[in-house]
């Protein structure tokens, strides 16, 4: 078979399938990031945290466990919004401190950003 030949099906055979009104999905991946909890270690799915006191405490639904988050940096949280943040902050500090609660343990904040996926809670992914 000449070059021209091979060039001449090669290119039809790529216009029809440029063409076609069905194609192949493509497939992609993404990291998958998801919180576990701290007490029976067992995913924390979406809507299964709950607080009986106004958002000053959050508790797993699974164990009931007492569960806290780090604060969202306010780089990320819109301008707008910032005001509103920052006196919901706040609030829950003076609601927590009158409840004889602490904040997260220190290092709590950064133990919980350098996990890895598939790590645990308990143990932090970062050689020392």
């Amino acid at each position: 078979m000449n070059k021209d030949l091979k060039k001449v099906i090669n290119e039809t055979i790529e216009e029809f399938f440029d063409n076609a009104p069905e194609k192949l999905v493509e497939r992609g991946s993404r990291e998958v990031y998801y919180d576990i909890c701290p007490h029976c270690k067992k995913e924390i799915h979406e809507k299964r945290e709950y607080t009986e006191d106004g958002g000053v405490t959050w508790r797993h639904s699974e164990c009931k466990g007492l569960i806290a988050r780090p604060d969202t940096p306010l780089e990320e949280v819109s301008h707008w919004m910032r005001p509103y943040v920052e006196e919901a902050r706040k609030i829950r500090k003076e609601a927590r401190k009158k409840l004889g609660m602490e904040e997260l343990p220190i290092g709590g904040e950064e133990k919980y950003y350098k996990q890895e996926p598939g790590g645990v809670m308990s143990a932090v992914n970062v050689d020392e």
